[in-house]
């Protein structure tokens, strides 16, 4: 009687290995030496994950020369390499700065800008944060100039109602205005040039108070002592309309005194022509 065979015998077993089939690792006992402690410090699972990580190392390595090195304190060769790749100009006056549409009636001292174009250079700035902080400060001053109108516009609304309260009429008010303006224009101070030129360029010229004390010189100095020999007469058409168009209100919509200077600008063309 023949004795039945075990099944699979004769086929050789295959030895224990730390590969399996499937490419998933098994026993690194078995691996190489080096090999088991490297995979399982990375924590690799199969030879495909491993493949992965070694292809995005070369990946990496192939972009060496865009990898910025933080330079050691001290380091000045190596600090300026790595604020040019950050954006540096090599020298100060590299920096480059044009004045947006918005700013151009805005005052730029060149001076302050070359000062700060040094210090910009030495603080590492790049040539984009050099113009937004050169724009910050143009901002900000635009800022502080419309901050500091409102607050002389307040000022000299509140003067402004304080002596209008003193006359019985608008009329009244505009004849002592007119008549303070004829003052200043005749009181010479040297060279032709009147009292009224003078704060006229100083933007003076429409100011309340300032107006109050030439009325009251007006009403208070006879007209035969005037300088120049001149009278405090009514204006000619061409000193109202220069003193009509010289008030800030004039050319400003939104000031609190247009329509009322707007209404004398008119008026006075209607006397005019009916003269």
């Amino acid at each position: 009687m023949l004795e039945e065979k075990d099944e699979g015998q004769g086929q050789e077993q295959a030895p224990p290995s730390w590969i399996s089939p499937d490419g998933s690792f098994g026993d690194m006992n078995l691996a190489p030496e080096g090999v088991g402690e490297f995979i399982t410090s990375k924590g690799f699972k199969d030879i495909s994950s491993m493949t992965k990580s070694h292809q995005e190392l070369e990946s990496f390595v192939g972009q060496r020369e865009k990898i910025i090195r933080i330079p050691d304190e001290g380091d000045q060769k190596g600090i300026d390499e790595f604020q040019i790749k950050l954006g540096r100009p090599i020298k100060p006056e590299d920096y480059k700065y044009v004045i947006p549409d918005e700013y151009k009636e805005m005052p730029m001292d060149t001076g302050v800008l070359d000062m700060f174009k040094g210090y910009a250079h030495q603080r590492g700035l790049s040539q984009s944060v050099f113009e937004d902080i050169v724009n910050f400060s143009l901002s900000a001053a635009v800022e502080q100039e419309k901050a500091y109108a409102e607050t002389m516009i307040t000022e000299r609304d509140k003067a402004q109602k304080v002596i209008r309260g003193r006359f019985n009429s608008e009329d009244e008010y505009n004849s002592f205005t007119q008549k303070a303006l004829s003052f200043a224009d005749s009181y010479k101070i040297s060279d032709g040039t009147s009292a009224a030129d003078v704060l006229e360029r100083k933007g003076l010229m429409h100011d309340p108070e300032i107006l109050e004390v030439f009325g009251s010189l007006a009403n208070s100095v006879p007209e035969d002592t005037l300088p120049s020999g001149q009278t405090s007469s009514p204006q000619s058409f061409d000193d109202k309309l220069k003193a009509i168009k010289s008030n800030p209100a004039f050319v400003s919509p939104l000031h609190h005194d247009h329509k009322q200077v707007m209404r004398e600008y008119r008026e006075l063309f209607k006397q005019s022509m009916e003269g």
